[in-house]
């Protein structure tokens, strides 16, 4: 008998706890000068950023779908952050994507970069905390 693995649906407010995350990064890493809209809408990857580095705009596409991930306030905390660094090392893409530079390969090199910075905060500093994150209280 075969067993069904688990799927992880979102809900509204895992959608609010990793917006409030995202914000929290994008705070903590000194972009708050960047325009951010939200979607909550099924895609191939957990988040995504899509993103204007010229006009400091950023679409931030949230899964409706985990998949086997669970959605837990640490991981969606992670994903967050991730989604931050996406936004952080955007100039670096969008510069050496127009230089000779493969898109693969730029790609690549943003990852290695965001998974030692994942490893750093969240194997380093912030293992096993979670908290909320309000940013109406950071913005006063």
């Amino acid at each position: 008998m075969k067993t069904k693995k688990k799927t992880t649906i979102t809900t509204e407010k895992d959608f609010r706890l990793f917006a409030d995350s995202f914000y929290y990064w994008m705070d903590m890493l000194g972009m708050g000068d960047w325009k951010c809209y939200f979607f909550h809408r099924k895609i191939a990857s957990l988040a995504m950023a899509q993103f204007d580095a010229v006009g400091r705009g950023v679409s931030i596409t949230f899964s409706t779908d985990w998949g086997a991930v669970e959605a837990t306030p640490d991981m969606l905390n992670q994903v967050a952050f991730h989604e931050a660094c996406e936004v952080l090392l955007s100039q670096l893409r969008t510069m050496s994507n127009n230089r000779t530079a493969i898109p693969i390969e730029t790609d690549e090199a943003v990852h290695v970069v965001i998974r030692r910075l994942e490893n750093l905060v969240f194997r380093k500093f912030l293992p096993h905390i979670s908290f909320e994150y309000d940013r109406n209280k950071a913005k006063t």
